[in-house]
């Protein structure tokens, strides 16, 4: 894939889609691990500057606020081989949840020495489960979600989905 698009044209690569959730990943953590380095190791002999973005958890289960099982991941070794600490920042109560969820992770990530990596907000919104129809308050819930990440010094927020119409539908 980077050879077909070009060195220098595919910036980041994140492995897995939410392996913290059975219907997404059925593998082990050491095959996601062993999985994680090899892609990093292949990735980065073709281009050097790419990086490689952890498997983004969505947290411990629907409507969680906590983030552990990242921890798993860092504890098996996964740490070692990406640049980035991605998740998936859902929050299907209320916009004011993923502030708790990012103080969680930062607690994970420090608690694993992975502290120091940019974090990476790869997919969010109110979620499937919200059932949040009105438009005003779907308006208000993106501005509050996008201020919360930015005041917990989230580095990159990716919405999802602005044309779906489940999820973050905006239109």
């Amino acid at each position: 894939l980077i050879k077909h698009a070009g060195v220098g044209k595919i910036k980041y690569l994140e492995i897995w889609n939410e392996p913290n959730i059975t219907t997404e990943w059925t593998g082990t953590l050491a095959q996601l691990v062993r999985m994680t380095k090899d892609a990093s190791t292949v990735a980065k002999a073709i281009d050097a500057n790419i990086r490689i973005g952890s498997p983004p958890e969505t947290g411990d289960g629907k409507y969680s606020l906590y983030m552990n099982w990242l921890g798993n991941f860092f504890a098996a070794g996964g740490g070692q081989y990406v640049d980035t600490i991605d998740f998936h920042g859902y929050a299907y109560r209320a916009a004011e949840d993923i502030a708790t969820r990012i103080v969680n992770l930062r607690a994970v990530t420090t608690l694993y020495g992975q502290q120091s990596k940019p974090i990476f907000d790869t997919e969010g919104s109110w979620g499937v489960f919200s059932k949040m129809t009105d438009p005003d308050q779907q308006a208000a819930f993106v501005a509050r979600h996008f201020l919360l990440q930015v005041a917990q010094q989230v580095n990159r927020f990716y919405f999802f989905g602005w044309d779906y119409d489940n999820t973050g539908d905006l239109y």
